[in-house]
């Protein structure tokens, strides 16, 4: 999978570090950390809050519509992610099955 960045022009520091660390974990989805994943992904979430309620209205509009693009990029990469694993496991139990059926 390509390097993935989940980061904007308005994007603070502290948020572009939470950004990079979740984009090494789904850039090395063959070893996927999903409870590190979903850690990371709540702290953002935690973060944001904070950070959304400390702007100004305008500065608020402007982040929320860059964030919301970006939010939307990490869901869609996390889809594919949960979509490959479920192609291969149906492989797997059909690989499976097939060796029942001949043994």
């Amino acid at each position: 999978m390509s390097k993935s960045s989940f980061s904007h022009a308005l994007s603070p520091p502290e948020l572009i570090e939470l950004n990079e660390q979740i984009s090494k974990l789904i850039d090395h989805s063959d070893t996927l950390d999903d409870a590190a994943l979903l850690a990371l992904v709540e702290q953002r979430e935690a973060w944001l809050k904070v950070y959304v309620d400390g702007l100004e209205h305008e500065q608020k509009q402007a982040f929320i519509q860059a964030e919301l693009e970006t939010t939307n990029q990490i869901k869609d990469q996390v889809q594919k992610l949960l979509t490959d694993t479920f192609n291969e496991l149906s492989k797997l139990i059909k690989g499976k099955k097939a060796i029942k059926k001949y043994t």
